[in-house]
């Protein structure tokens, strides 16, 4: 008996400890983060493999599940994640083709699908049984842009197992360069779109044979390395690479010379005190690089200031400034700041203008070049009244301006439409704003240069409000070109056009002239906007 007794008070022990272990366990769990959990050593024992790596095909699943309610859980859907395109045609050599957002849901082994509107692909066939069913399949298909190929691709299908009246399909994405498959949430369906969050960035002509090709900025390596592609008929015919670290710093831009579009590739790059730098420009008859023209400078640093004497170093910076004032940034990472959108490279200090020290390109970069030390050139501020004008030299509209040599002003601005007309006011419709102001904070920041503040901004009458005179309808508005700026920057004749900021030189009356180099400097006075980036000029009173 106290053998029994002995047996079952050791088992009553083991048990008790074995529960205060286990409940030590589960009350002290953080004790234990350092290990993994069930989930995660689930995890490791079978990785996923429908994440999306675009190194790799992509691999998606779904389920057919007859026995739902749903047409949705007995067609596997892929929605295309694409902008600019008008519709898909494709077709399968199993199963079907399947359209549940048209009218009738009709099936069929060749199909359109509109903008919109989901590629949906069922492994029933024509007798609709469930047990005839496809086990695989390759669907083909294009997608358009009216008449024009925007990309396309190959589905392919198959069927991974069966059980409890379902079917399970995994589903690859192959025969493409730019498009990729992703898994949607659920198991309904997947998405195809742009590879590398590819967008278009441009249309152009660049192999010069009258159509249009699709130029693609997308992601190869993010945070690292872009790419450039050229695509026509939905086929990459060219492709050009841009990296963030500094020996794959690289800028493309798109350039136009009489009535043809070109590539051009400017790389001014910097080693360890010696300078290289190169730039050219091509088109892509054939499928190759046609040089049209190329520019390349070696120099050490650093530069004397006597560098404008050298000839070499004169020329590129003026033929490839010249360049530059006349392209537009598709991809750069220059200083290894990254533009992946249509830009012009006036705009970007790290590009425009060609500079030969480094220090002068992350001063122009970082805004530290915008307060200079002044020289004895420095020019004086205005003595007399000046009238400046800011308009586009198109169209009945602009608005008129005042500036006192004190800081104060007073101006108009009107835009007249005619066709904007009722039998009340025949004359038609003129929008208005006479205003007023001062300026004030006047400080001269270089040679050619003063910055000034504007406190407030005072109308003659409220915009929005209506009136007619003499069979013409008035419309109040607000002071266009002041409007909505608090820093303005007055800039004297004389002033080196490229010193201007690239919104500012967009309203200059001769910044024709500056882009084909026949003009380099102001003739007259420049205001400028720095909030709106409108600018107005004597010149426009000439």
């Amino acid at each position: 008996m106290k053998k029994k007794i002995s047996i079952l008070l050791l088992f009553m022990l083991t048990v008790t400890a074995a529960a205060g272990a286990w409940f030590y366990g589960y009350y002290n769990r953080k004790s234990n983060d350092n290990l993994p959990t069930l989930a995660l050593i689930a995890e490791m024992e079978e990785p996923e493999d429908d994440v999306t790596d675009e190194s790799q095909p992509a691999t998606v699943k779904w389920t057919f599940s007859p026995m739902m309610s749903a047409a949705w859980h007995a067609a596997f859907q892929f929605n295309m994640d694409i902008e600019y395109y008008t519709h898909i045609e494709a077709s399968c050599d199993q199963g079907m083709l399947w359209n549940l957002q048209a009218q009738g849901q009709p099936k069929e082994k060749a199909m359109r699908f509109e903008q919109g509107e989901a590629l949906c692909w069922t492994p029933l066939t024509e007798g609709e049984k469930l047990e005839d069913t496809a086990e695989d399949a390759k669907i083909t298909f294009t997608i358009y842009d009216g008449e024009e190929i925007v990309a396309g691709g190959i589905l392919d299908i198959g069927r991974t197992g069966t059980g409890n009246g379902q079917s399970f399909y995994q589903a690859q994405l192959s025969d493409t360069e730019v498009l990729v498959l992703w898994q949607e949430e659920g198991s309904l369906g997947a998405s195809v779109g742009m590879k590398g969050n590819g967008t278009v960035v441009s249309y152009s002509d660049l192999n010069h044979n009258r159509i249009n090709e699709r130029i693609i900025v997308r992601e190869a390596d993010p945070g690292m390395l872009y790419e450039l592609l050229v695509v026509e008929n939905g086929a990459v015919i060219w492709k050009v690479e841009a990296g963030l670290p500094h020996v794959g710093w690289n800028t493309i831009m798109l350039y136009h010379e009489d009535g043809k579009s070109y590539l051009a590739e400017y790389q001014p790059q910097m080693y360890q005190g010696v300078g290289n730098y190169k730039c050219r420009v091509y088109s892509l008859e054939n499928g190759t690089e046609n040089v049209k023209q190329e520019w390349t400078v070696d120099f050490e640093l650093p530069v004397e200031e006597t560098r404008k004497s050298d000839e070499e170093m004169e020329r590129f910076a003026g033929e490839v400034g010249l360049l530059l004032r006349n392209s537009a940034v598709l991809l750069s990472t220059e200083q290894g700041i990254l533009v992946n959108r249509y830009a012009e490279a006036t705009s970007l200090p790290q590009i425009y203008p060609v500079r030969f020290e480094p220090d002068e390109i992350w001063r122009a970069i970082d805004g530290t070049a915008i307060a200079r030390e002044l020289t004895a050139n420095a020019a004086d501020f205005p003595e007399e009244t000046l009238e400046l004008m800011f308009a586009s030299g198109a169209g009945g509209w602009g608005t008129f301006l005042t500036f006192q040599p004190d800081g104060s002003f007073t101006g108009e601005y009107h835009d007249t439409e005619m066709g904007m007309n009722a039998s009340e006011y025949p004359n038609g419709t003129c929008y208005v704003s006479v205003f007023k102001g001062q300026f004030t904070d006047i400080r001269q920041i270089s040679d050619d240069s003063w910055s000034m503040t504007l406190p407030d901004l005072s109308v003659e009458k409220k915009p929005e409000e209506t009136w007619i005179e003499e069979g013409v309808r008035y419309i109040a508005a607000e002071a266009y070109g002041l409007a909505g700026g608090e820093e303005f920057i007055l800039y004297a004749p004389g002033t080196p056009a490229d010193d201007l900021p690239a919104e500012c030189r967009s309203w200059w009356p001769d910044a024709y002239l500056w882009r084909n180099g026949e003009a380099e400097r102001l003739e007259g006075w420049g205001l400028y906007n720095v909030n709106t980036g409108q600018s107005f000029f004597t010149d426009w009173m000439d």
